[in-house]
């Protein structure tokens, strides 16, 4: 190697150590998580009662790159989880590691992207020493560590944050080219939109990411103050093209998946007001929990009915308007500032209230890209401030503020520790979340769910009743009281409900299989093959009324249609015993005897006892 090559080394080697410390310091932090297990907050619907995401089969790819299901588009998300199910099965500590190592590695590419930057805009010297690199490492920290990126991280299902917030990184990376060049080549740029492509397929969320980019040029020319040419303007807004066509695209499939799952809501029942009041707020809640990390939880509820006037609402939303509508009036004095700020509003934009979808007013994890143009500043900061504390005489202010950043993190990173057993259960979750909004009815409804699960039942039916009380209109509560309430022998309430939640949705589930189960109780078969026969018809991709059809099928002979229900069942629930059991019984009397003595042998393989119910292998053969 050349003296000037070594010299390139050594020049790198404290961005390296800064980088690599930031990695491991946040993977240490957050590495708890793998002791957490599912949660009853989509995790469960999404992952458990679904295995089309166990393996890359051709029949699983073509499932991943067209399914909306719960209202996302994200085949790059469910091919994450595929890979996952390779490395360690349906285990949750397996899929928890891989969140904190994604966490780690974007943190890693953030540091990068800081030091990039701060080189470009002139407040870090291309030969910057070990102390300046770790200045812009502790800022990247402040980010990685804080308690919001939590829910990021310890919730399974939001490994799409985490997905696309990564490849959203490492695309600016590459848009970001090395000082001395006005403008990417045609090779980053080729390799900046790929990985925008794939940050977009991991959320749709990441279609701001073209309005990203633009504020960051922006922001680095404020910073400089040059003024770009006409010539590099152009080049550059064609380089983004492609990456604008991919966000339009995103943006339409997203759209079209929420409208779909039903979890997006009418401009009728959530109107222009409501929305911008609601998007307002979000922006102010944001910031006030980077600065103030109190008060944390799963569900922040947007509150049914909702009246955006309430002072409450209104406040904090005034006056993050009037912030955003006098940025014109000080942008010039404070650029860095106003590109930080416009920098949040669109990376929330997507989820902040406008496209309403889900019962939330703002989430932890919307903040997690947000928060980055806050990184950038908390850099720029650290490294004025100790620019200016440089001489000896002012040591002791230097060393008092060093402490006090350093204690910051350590204060920060003991709260994201006790936020992370949060999420160890369903029962700590909702429990949580329910010490925070006390009223809210989604939170007691799924604590009910999660304490019926437990085998606490009196404590389960006591939310369940508050789920109710607070919000009536909701009918998976009361049709989760019903079905605890039948299972305790209090058939006659259960059935009650049961019928009156029918009358506000005909199709609903839980409601037509909790009352057919009924009907089987009360003898009248009939009734009960007619409701599950509905329930499978309006829901055929649930597990559960595929099953309970094909179970009374094949109690009254239909052997046939049994098999059919159940073939495609065990395809998409491969860990279901009692629907391989039922399946071998069709395969039996159907007098395909290999084919029973592999699903018998499957059912013993996922529960034993089942096997005194089931003839030797060896009759079968």
């Amino acid at each position: 190697m050349t003296v000037a090559g070594r010299a390139a080394a050594a020049d790198r080697r404290p961005r390296a150590a800064a980088i690599a410390a930031v990695a491991l310091l946040t993977w240490v932090t957050y590495l708890p998580a793998i002791h957490n297990g599912w949660t009853n907050w989509d995790d469960t619907e999404l992952l458990l009662k679904d295995a089309r995401w166990h393996g890359f089969s051709p029949a699983n790819l073509v499932w991943m790159w067209t399914t909306t299901r719960l209202g996302h588009y994200q085949p790059v998300t469910w091919m994450s989880y595929a890979l996952d199910y390779h490395l360690w099965g349906v285990n949750a500590a397996g899929l928890h590691l891989t969140n904190t190592v994604l966490h780690a590695i974007t943190a890693a590419l953030l540091t990068a992207l800081l030091l990039r930057w701060l080189e470009r805009a002139g407040w870090l010297g291309e030969g910057a020493g070990a102390l300046e690199c770790a200045w812009v490492g502790v800022a990247a920290l402040l980010w990685s560590l804080h308690p919001l990126r939590v829910e990021a991280v310890a919730w399974i299902t939001a490994r799409r944050d985490l997905l696309s917030a990564l490849f959203c990184a490492w695309s600016l990376w590459f848009w970001l080219p090395p000082p001395g060049l006005d403008a990417p080549d045609r090779g980053r740029c080729a390799a900046a939109t790929a990985t925008g492509v794939a940050a977009m397929l991991s959320k749709g969320q990441a279609m701001v990411l073209p309005v990203l980019v633009v504020i960051m040029f922006a922001a680095e020319r404020a910073a400089t103050g040059a003024a770009r040419d006409a010539a590099g303007w152009r080049r550059g807004a064609i380089a983004t093209l492609p990456l604008w066509a991919a966000a339009l695209v995103i943006a339409l499939v997203s759209a079209r998946g929420a409208a779909v799952s039903g979890a997006a809501w009418s401009w009728a029942s959530h109107g222009l007001a409501a929305r911008a009041i609601q998007s307002a707020w979000s922006l102010a809640r944001q910031l006030v929990a980077t600065v103030w990390p109190a008060g944390l939880t799963p569900l922040i509820p947007l509150p049914r009915p909702w009246n955006p006037w309430a002072i409450r609402w209104l406040a904090p939303a005034m006056v993050t308007s009037v912030v955003y509508l006098s940025l014109p009036l000080w942008a010039r004095r404070a650029p860095a500032l106003a590109c930080a700020l416009l920098w949040i509003a669109a990376a929330i934009a997507p989820v902040s209230g406008w496209l309403q979808s889900g019962p939330q007013l703002t989430a932890d994890r919307y903040s997690y890209v947000a928060s980055w143009s806050l990184a950038t500043v908390s850099a720029a900061l650290l490294l004025g401030g100790f620019r200016r504390l440089r001489g000896p005489q002012h040591r002791p202010i230097a060393v008092a503020v060093g402490a006090a950043v350093m204690g910051g993190l350590v204060v920060l990173a003991s709260v994201t520790r006790a936020q992370i057993r949060v999420w160890r259960d369903p029962v700590s979750l909702w429990s949580r979340a329910i010490a925070v909004h006390p009223d809210s009815a989604i939170a007691h409804a799924n604590l009910a769910e999660a304490l019926a699960d437990a085998g606490e039942p009196a404590r389960a039916l006591e939310h369940y009743a508050n789920a109710v009380r607070l919000d009536p209109a909701l009918l998976a509560p009361r049709a989760g009281w019903a079905t605890l309430a039948a299972r305790l022998g209090a058939t006659d309430a259960a059935r009650a409900q049961f019928e009156a939640i029918l009358k506000a949705d005909p199709r609903h589930e839980a409601a037509l299989i909790g009352l057919a189960n009924l009907d089987l109780l009360d003898g009248r078969t009939n009734d009960a093959l007619r409701r599950y026969e509905a329930a499978f018809t309006a829901h055929p991709d649930s597990a559960e009324a595929a099953y309970n059809l094909a179970t009374l099928r094949l109690r009254l002979g239909d052997v046939r249609r049994a098999r059919e229900l159940l073939e495609p069942l065990v395809m998409r629930q491969p860990h279901h015993a009692l629907a391989w059991h039922n399946l071998g019984i069709a395969r039996q009397r159907e007098g395909d005897r290999l084919g029973a003595a592999e699903a018998y042998r499957r059912a013993i393989e996922l529960a034993p006892e089942l096997a005194r119910l089931h003839p030797p292998a060896a009759e079968l053969r």
